[in-house]
């Protein structure tokens, strides 16, 4: 027998301003938290099912490879 999470993983991102408008449209279902940093920056907390974490972060770092990416 194999233990399955169904538990929702949450993941912080961290997206420079000019990548805004492309990953906050992807990860807008799933967030939890959002601000804007004084940098400038955006930041937000996911909470998304465990099967479908890695794709997201892969779409997020296609949008930009400056994305801060942290699960928590």
């Amino acid at each position: 027998m194999i233990p399955l999470s169904f538990e929702p993983i949450r993941i912080a991102f961290r997206i420079p301003a000019e990548a805004y408008g492309g990953a906050g449209k992807l990860l807008r279902k799933y967030m939890d938290k959002e601000e804007w940093l004084s940098n400038g920056d955006w930041a937000c907390i996911i909470e998304c099912p465990p099967g479908y974490a890695s794709s997201l972060i892969g779409k997020v770092n296609g949008i930009t490879n400056k994305a801060e990416i942290k699960e928590l």
